[in-house]
């Protein structure tokens, strides 16, 4: 099992990937209380100056496993807690051989 854990992509995201950044927080729903700058109703953003603001910026945490892994637990998600709301997608992928008859349209 290969992990990345707890990555700081705030800066990465900002400065190296600004486009994908813009666009994650432009496809954010109820923008209201999720949007990380602006939310009209985000407390998070109302917090006074002089507080240590909760980081608001887009994490990715990657795992990567294969399947001889699977008997053995090391390929799920540990149980944890978050300290903010949290969507995750959980995605499955399988060897497929593409035939000469399937490429034809």
């Amino acid at each position: 099992m290969l992990k990345l854990n707890d990555p700081s992509l705030d800066d990465f995201f900002k400065e190296r990937l600004p486009r994908h950044c813009a666009e994650f927080i432009c496809y954010l729903p109820f923008k209201e209380y999720t949007h990380p700058h602006r939310g009209f109703l985000n407390l998070a953003v109302k917090l006074p100056k002089e507080c240590v603001k909760p980081d608001m910026e887009p994490k990715t945490y990657i795992a990567y496993g294969v399947s001889e892994e699977l008997g053995r637990g090391d390929s799920v998600t540990k149980l944890h807690c978050n300290s903010c709301d949290v969507v995750n997608i959980l995605t499955h992928t399988a060897e497929f051989t593409l035939l000469p008859r399937t490429l034809k349209l």
